[in-house]
């Protein structure tokens, strides 16, 4: 029986899942210093940490890319706001800037986020390659912080492109995509939009405070997963 003075044990669910949580995470802790002590620092930050938005921009939105195309399956094909047929003339076009932009813009991005935070380490910028996993404040704290920072920049800088001057030697490229297709957020006619529309507010905002390597993981897949849907 429960009183005041002798609560009510937790129900042996509650108790088997507790204990099966804390030992899940004792377990990625302990790989995860593992894992860091094992490799170089470069590589964590220029290598590493492109990997899971890449995954996000070339995985998922080719799966998109496909339903595009393809219009199946129907079943989600259906939800589509703009249900116009793809203009495949653009593809080829949309798939060479693809690859332009990786090249010669995401790329050389990571590689300077990584020689920048390695440099400026003792100033408390940039990324922060730690064994131990943040703490689940310092996680939620800096996703939202950076994810309304982010949001901001792309909202701004995307206005400016709209403006007659950008516009038409710009951006205008960007529109022939009547109807949109999830990697069509890369074609346009310069990189500079592209730097100012996402790779720019991602991993410079990453290196506005000295973050956890794992933070920016969830932010640059949270942007890349926001670039592809809102294009």
């Amino acid at each position: 029986n429960c009183s005041h003075s002798a609560p009510c044990p937790l129900p042996l669910t509650v108790r088997v899942s507790l204990v099966m949580f804390t030992a899940t995470m004792e377990a990625i802790r302990e790989s995860w210093s593992s894992y860091v002590g094992s490799q170089e620092e470069f590589f964590m930050l220029a290598v590493f940490v492109s990997v899971p938005p890449a995954l996000v921009y070339y995985v998922l939105g080719g799966l998109f890319h496909i339903l595009d195309l393809t219009q199946w399956p129907q079943f989600l094909y259906k939800y589509k706001v703009q249900s116009e047929p793809v203009d495949r003339t653009l593809i080829k076009k949309l798939y060479s800037q693809m690859i332009f932009s990786m090249l010669f813009v995401i790329l050389p991005s990571f590689l300077l986020n990584a020689y920048l935070s390695i440099r400026w380490k003792s100033y408390g910028v940039g990324l922060r390659v730690d064994a131990e996993l943040p703490s689940l404040f310092e996680f939620f704290y800096n996703l939202i912080g950076l994810a309304i920072a982010e949001e901001l920049i792309f909202y701004y800088s995307h206005r400016l492109l709209h403006y007659p001057f950008f516009y038409k030697r710009i951006h205008k490229l960007h529109h022939e995509f009547r109807a949109p297709v999830a990697w069509a957020c890369t074609y346009a006619t310069h990189a500079w939009p592209f730097l100012v529309g996402g790779v720019i507010c991602l991993v410079n905002s990453v290196n506005e405070r000295d973050l956890n390597l794992l933070i920016s993981y969830a932010i640059l897949s949270f942007g890349s997963f926001r670039s592809w849907t809102t294009s």
